[in-house]
C-alpha cells in the first residue's frame, strides 16, 4: 500500500466472530482489511469509501448486524491513514471491547415515511410506529431528509425480529408510504469516531479532568467518574445542561484511547502531548432510554 494511504474503518466486532465478519462485509464493493488487537476486531476498505460507495456500504452493515455483535464506525469521521491503522486498533481495544460488550448487541432500524401522497400526515405515521415500539425501544431519532421523514429506532437484538415484524406490518397499513430497512449497527446511537488529536484539545482534556502531571489509568478513570458524578443532569432534576456532561465524558475517551498506547504504566502529561497528531478511536456513549430529537433538516 502506498505512503498516505487512506482507510475507511467501518466498525469492529468480537475477535472470534472476525472471519465470519469478514466474509459478509467483503461479499459487496471492495476487500475487507482485518486487524485484531485484544479481544476485537477492525474492518476497513481502502480509499475514501462512503462518497463513492454509500449503498454498498449500508448494505454490507446490515449484514454485519445480522452476523454478530458489531459496533459501527462513523461514516463521517471513519478515514484513517493505512500505516496507522494498527497502532489505532491496537490503542483502542480496551475502550472498544467495552463500547462492545455494551452497545455492539444493538440494532438500528430506519423507517421512512413519503411525504404526502396519504390520508395520514407524515408525523402521525412516525407517532403510530413509535407508540407500537414504545414498550421495546433503547433510544429514539427523529429528522427530516429529502426521502421524507426518517424515525431511527434503537433496539436490543432480542427483540428486533418481533418488533421488525410489528414495524413491517404497520408499514403494511400506509402501503407505499412508509419503508423499512435494518438491522444496521448503532450508527446514529453508537458508534465511534476516528479523531486527531489536536495538542489544545489534549490540553484542554487534561485540565478539564484536573488530573496531576503524573498519573495513571486508574486515577484517569477515577477523575472522570467524579465529574461525571458532580456533572449529572439527574442531580438537579434534569436542570443541567448535558453538554458539560458530553465534553467530560470526550475529554476522558480522548486521554484514554491516547495513554492506552503507553501500556499500564504511570504516564506523564508531557508524554500524552507528545502523541498530539496522532489518530484516535474515541467510542461514543449512548444517552439511556433517548427521547426523540426535534426534526431538523438533514
Amino acid at each position: 500500500m502506498t505512503a498516505g494511504a487512506m482507510l475507511t474503518v467501518l466498525g469492529a466486532a468480537p475477535a472470534g466472530s472476525a472471519a465470519r465478519v469478514a466474509a459478509v462485509l467483503g461479499g459487496g464493493v471492495l476487500p475487507v482489511a482485518v486487524c485484531r488487537a485484544g479481544g476485537i476486531a477492525g474492518f476497513a476498505i481502502q480509499g475514501r469509501a462512503w462518497p463513492q460507495h454509500r449503498p454498498a456500504l449500508r448494505a454490507a452493515l446490515v449484514r454485519a448486524a445480522s452476523a454478530s455483535a458489531f459496533l459501527p464506525a462513523d461514516p463521517r469521521h471513519a478515514l484513517c491513514e493505512a500505516s496507522a491503522w494498527p497502532r489505532v486498533i491496537a490503542a483502542a481495544a480496551g475502550p472498544l471491547a467495552e463500547a462492545l460488550m455494551r452497545d455492539g448487541g444493538t440494532q438500528q432500524w430506519e423507517v421512512t415515511i413519503a411525504p404526502g401522497g396519504h390520508r395520514v400526515s407524515a408525523a402521525d405515521i412516525a407517532t403510530q410506529v413509535r407508540s407500537a415500539l414504545a414498550p421495546h425501544v433503547l433510544g429514539f431519532r427523529l429528522r427530516w431528509t429529502r426521502s421524507g421523514l426518517v424515525l431511527t429506532v434503537l433496539l436490543p437484538r432480542s427483540a428486533a425480529r418481533g418488533v421488525a415484524g410489528a414495524v413491517v406490518a404497520l408499514a403494511g397499513r400506509f402501503g407505499g408510504a412508509v419503508a423499512v430497512e435494518g438491522p444496521l449497527p448503532p450508527l446514529a446511537f453508537s458508534a465511534f469516531r476516528l479523531e486527531r488529536a489536536e495538542s489544545a484539545t489534549v490540553e484542554r482534556a487534561w485540565s478539564m479532568l484536573a488530573l496531576r502531571d503524573r498519573t495513571d489509568h486508574a486515577d484517569l478513570a477515577r477523575r472522570w467518574r467524579g465529574l461525571a458524578f458532580a456533572l449529572d443532569p439527574a442531580r438537579a432534576g434534569g436542570r443541567l445542561p448535558l453538554r458539560p456532561l458530553r465534553e467530560a465524558r470526550h475529554a476522558y475517551r480522548l486521554l484514554r484511547g491516547l495513554s492506552e498506547g503507553l501500556g499500564a504504566r504511570p504516564f506523564r502529561r508531557d508524554e500524552v502531548l507528545a502523541l498530539s497528531g496522532t489518530t484516535v478511536a474515541v467510542p461514543t456513549a449512548r444517552e439511556p432510554r433517548a427521547q426523540p430529537r426535534a426534526m431538523v433538516p438533514t
